[in-house]
């Protein structure tokens, strides 16, 4: 298999092992950065029991972290036009997620490796709230990807 197609392979495994089913998401934009998120019905999957996963709720999103790949297995969010439409300015650092526990993925993980951080839930539709937007550079919210993927196609 070309080293090229590893990262679609890679989506394509995460979402094979996925089932959906409704959860609460927040809906609304969350202007202070204290509030805590709104419940919404929004489409999340739930991962196949036979893989590992830690599901987290997040401001922005819910991931459910592989502890085994420290990956995701998938992340889960609903962007609306009042969001989307925000022009907060893109801040954050990836760093470890300290819910991961002794599986957190580090940044050492990814130096020398080839491989770029791409956010799964991106860090540009999370401008409406800092909290998100910090939340989204958290490692358990991160795949491995191509730089000209990561950089190219999938920013667009």
């Amino acid at each position: 298999m070309k080293p090229q197609f590893l990262p679609f392979l890679l989506l394509l495994t995460l979402f094979a092992a996925c089932d959906p089913q409704k959860q609460d998401r927040p809906a609304t934009l969350l202007e202070p950065e204290n509030q805590q998120p709104k419940p919404a019905q929004v489409e999340i999957p739930i991962t196949n029991p036979s893989v590992l996963a830690k599901q987290m709720r997040r401001t922005g999103y819910v991931v459910s972290y592989n502890p085994k790949w420290r990956i995701p297995n998938w992340v889960a969010y609903e962007l609306t036009d009042q969001e989307a439409a925000a022009h907060g300015r893109r801040q954050g650092e990836f760093e470890s997620d300290p819910d991961a526990g002794t599986a957190a993925a580090d940044n050492a993980d990814y130096k020398h490796s080839g491989y770029s951080r791409g956010h799964m839930a991106p860090a540009g539709d999370m401008k409406w709230n800092g909290r998100a937007m910090r939340e989204s550079f958290l490692l358990t919210n991160v795949c491995p990807q191509d730089y000209e993927l990561n950089a190219g196609v999938w920013e667009d």
